[in-house]
């Protein structure tokens, strides 16, 4: 197994992320809001039954590439020759962790919510919609350690960016303040899959540059008599 091809494209696995949450999301629609009627919470997931169970599964799936991607992410961010300013790269991936479990709650509160609708009982469907609307917070801490020490890790690396590392930070810092997390929790998709395709393209273009040098290096390197 060519460990290092894996490697360069592991950073991919931020795109993969990506593009799964938007599906996972326009799949699920526009759902009743936490103070909605039992009935209407009934009506809107028998509806969307279909599409809100493969929405269940693909949100899993984007949970599950994200934590490949907080890795890759760990490993670009990492100094090999400071040691001491590793843990901000180590904060950004148990971010990516708890980030990828908070979605599974989410997956997992929209399935309770097509079974209680399954069930036609109101009021424990609408006691799990308050709930499932309440598992937000969670994910916003999330989002926010992710991208605040990403950001100002990357910053200190130059491993990504400049403008995508201080949009990182920035977005990071505002992530729990009220209304501005929903966007901060949207963001991160398209924060990730930018920062996937750069990385990616360092990765493969590392080893050519590399190569060159090398090659220089033994152009000027005097020859023996």
């Amino acid at each position: 197994m060519d460990t290092h091809r894996i490697g360069r494209l592991a950073p991919l696995t931020g795109v993969l992320y990506a593009t799964l949450f938007i599906i996972a999301m326009g799949m699920q629609g526009s759902a009743p809001s936490s103070d909605a009627p039992g009935a209407q919470v009934i009506a809107f997931y028998q509806s969307h039954h279909t599409a809100g169970t493969v929405s269940c599964f693909v949100l899993v799936a984007s949970a599950i590439a994200f934590v490949f991607f907080a890795g890759a992410l760990r490993q670009a961010l990492r100094r090999p020759d400071d040691h001491d300013g590793d843990w901000l790269p180590t904060v950004a991936f148990g971010g990516g962790v708890a980030y990828a479990i908070a979605l599974s709650l989410f997956a997992v509160g929209q399935a309770a919510l097509l079974k209680g609708a399954e069930l036609g009982n109101v009021e424990m469907v609408r006691t799990l919609n308050v709930i499932n609307s309440a598992s937000f917070f969670p994910a916003m801490v999330a989002v926010s350690v992710v991208l605040l020490a990403g950001g100002t890790a990357a910053l200190h690396t130059d491993a990504l960016p400049r403008w995508l590392a201080w949009v990182a930070t920035a977005v990071g810092a505002v992530a729990v303040l009220g209304p501005l997390g929903f966007a901060a929790f949207f963001l991160l998709p398209l924060w990730s899959l930018v920062a996937g395709v750069i990385l990616n393209r360092r990765a493969v273009n590392a080893p050519a540059a590399a190569a060159g040098d090398a090659a220089t290096s033994r152009s000027l390197a005097p020859s023996s008599a």
